[in-house]
């Protein structure tokens, strides 16, 4: 019988054949939320140059905090328990954008990172707005999708 996992995935014991009903092949395909915490966010990069990266080990980590903050004191990531996440908007001179990763989820096998970038064009300053996250560490594909804000 297969039975699906919090984390997107099944299991199949073999045991029984199983008929896969519409609600069960939506739910697989809508994704399964991950939960993620916010290690920085902001409007103040160094990172002038839209990106969007994925660090799995520690020396990435600390590579993508310098070239963010000019220093190589990154806070705390254990890679074997979690992976940094990160969309960099890059410099922004038409008002003062901001950047918020709005969900993480398992579709498909890959990881799914949805964010949304927002303007407020009352503000007439420069800005490098980013968000950076942790997730689980995993070796899942990571796609970056931007929503509309």
């Amino acid at each position: 019988m297969f039975r699906f996992r919090q984390d997107g995935g099944y299991e199949n014991d073999h045991r029984s054949e199983y008929q896969f009903e519409d609600d069960d092949w939506a739910r697989f395909r809508s994704g399964v939320p991950v939960a993620f915490r916010t290690v920085a966010r902001g409007a103040d990069s160094r990172i002038d140059t839209r990106v969007e990266v994925v660090a799995r080990t520690a020396g990435s980590w600390q590579l993508i905090w310098y070239k963010h903050r000019g220093t190589y004191d990154p806070p705390e990531i254990d890679p074997r328990r979690e992976m940094v996440v990160a969309v960099f908007a890059g410099r922004r001179a038409t008002g003062a954008f901001t950047l918020e990763i709005v969900s993480a989820n398992r579709e498909d096998g890959a990881l799914v990172v949805r964010y949304r970038a927002h303007v407020d064009p009352g503000v007439g300053r420069d800005t490098t707005p980013f968000h950076i996250i942790a997730v689980a560490a995993d070796g899942a594909a990571v796609r970056f999708v931007e929503v509309p804000d």
